[in-house]
């Protein structure tokens, strides 16, 4: 992308301060919760299967997210 190019972005940001946030869960509890989150935005498991293909498009390898959707998928 050129510097004059305009680009739609859409990011999440957390908070980890908020009652809400749940802090580290082990990767089982993790693949549930995504599994079965919807919000306005669609599927939890949606976004992540997207950022995941993203990651790989551009030839980033995380080890701990390649986990996260294995998990997930199983659910």
């Amino acid at each position: 992308v050129c510097s004059s190019d305009l680009v739609a972005a859409f990011a999440f940001a957390i908070d980890p301060t908020h009652p809400m946030h749940t802090g580290s869960l082990p990767l089982a509890e993790q693949a549930r919760y995504i599994a079965a989150a919807r919000g306005k935005f669609g599927a939890c498991a949606d976004y992540l299967y997207e950022t995941w293909d993203a990651m790989r498009r551009e030839g980033v390898e995380d080890a701990e997210m390649c986990a996260l959707v294995d998990a997930v998928r199983l659910q």
